[in-house]
């Protein structure tokens, strides 16, 4: 999902500088248009007519960014532009002229975001400055209560920062807001759901065409295209019938991986993903008995037994197991500590509310 700068810079438009140049142009002629029917026309009605023509051209700036395919993250950028040139006649052009300069130049927004994994946060008793920031997550307000929130302008903005967001729970803030109140927040959310998915069928596309191509004998270019389609379903993008058609690809390149790379350890892992993911436990528990001498996928045996239990509602088994496993000091991976620690408190009446676990899972 992310791209390098010199990447986003190839993704603008290739006429982009006729847009700055366009907002120049009319910033020009609007101050010389204002300037000359007020000096040539009596009263208030060189104002009148100067303001007229003031908004003519505010809507042709207005249809001439829009011909513009701008990327979303740019759009959002510069698309508080519009209130300037309505509201400042000459020099609203001349400051958009100027800042779309500027961000075509430094592109905005860009990965600002991304380092962080966790949580997005809101700055306590500001609706406009939005930050991810774990570390301080005791004095922020959580995503959701921004949606529950009847401040519509910030509801807007938070969803437009989640497209910069790389947590694995993005997917879902965005679908809670699709049940907002508000049309334009939820059109807005649909839209970033649909980008989301987007991206996914071009890095996916992509990932095939490699692995087809003269360089499809690279183990590096199988990887990815696997790691594709399992980030894709674990994404909650997916509708249960799209879900399956994804799933029966992914189980297809799975298949030729290993046909192709029988001694890859990755692809007898992701062979596991995919039969926990169905509920298959007993061929993942098959496929991970194999990978019991591999130092990076030896935990699959016990994350394999961890799922099972927690799928049949075994709760004290489960908290047996993930405790004895915790205990013991084998590896875990950091993806999957929290939802150990997690299993290892619960009981048939649910989680224990300890200090460090209610803030981890409220």
């Amino acid at each position: 999902m992310r791209s390098s700068r010199r990447e986003r810079y190839r993704e603008l438009p290739k006429r982009k500088w006729a847009l700055p140049a366009a907002s120049l142009a009319l910033g020009l002629l609007d101050g010389g248009q204002l300037v000359f029917f007020l000096n040539h026309w009596d009263g208030g009605a060189g104002l009148a007519f100067g303001l007229a023509v003031h908004f003519l051209l505010s809507g042709l700036h207005m249809a001439i960014y829009r011909s513009f395919k701008l990327k979303l993250a740019d759009r959002i950028s510069s698309s508080w532009l519009h209130t300037a040139v309505l509201f400042l006649p000459g020099a609203g052009f001349l400051a958009a002229a100027l800042i779309l300069t500027l961000l075509f130049l430094t592109r905005y927004r860009e990965d600002f975001y991304e380092e962080y994994k966790e949580y997005v946060y809101q700055e306590a008793h500001s609706l406009e400055t939005y930050s991810i920031n774990v570390e301080k997550e005791s004095n922020r307000v959580p995503f959701r209560e921004i949606l529950m929130s009847g401040e519509h302008t910030g509801k807007k903005e938070a969803l437009f920062s989640l497209l910069q967001y790389e947590g694995e729970n993005k997917v879902q803030l965005i679908q809670e807001a699709l049940r907002d109140d508000d049309a334009e927040v939820v059109h807005y959310a649909a839209t970033g759901l649909n980008y989301m998915n987007e991206q996914f069928v071009r890095r996916i596309k992509i990932g095939i065409r490699q692995v087809q191509g003269p360089g499809g004998s690279s183990l590096e270019s199988w990887r990815d295209l696997l790691q594709t389609y399992r980030q894709y379903l674990e994404s909650r993008l997916l509708t249960e019938e799209l879900a399956l058609e994804v799933r029966e690809a992914y189980r297809q390149w799975i298949r030729l991986a290993r046909e192709k790379y029988p001694q890859e350890t990755s692809f007898l892992a992701e062979q596991c993903y995919l039969h926990r993911s169905e509920g298959r436990f007993s061929d993942a528990t098959r496929e991970a008995a194999k990978l019991a001498d591999s130092k990076e996928y030896s935990y699959l045996a016990q994350l394999t037994k961890a799922e099972q239990l927690f799928a049949e509602g075994r709760w004290e088994a489960l908290r047996e197991f993930c405790g004895g496993w915790w205990e013991s000091g084998a590896s875990i991976p950091e993806e999957h500590r929290s939802a150990v620690e997690f299993w290892k408190e619960l009981t048939d009446q649910g989680v224990p509310q300890n200090d460090y676990l209610l803030k981890r899972y409220r």
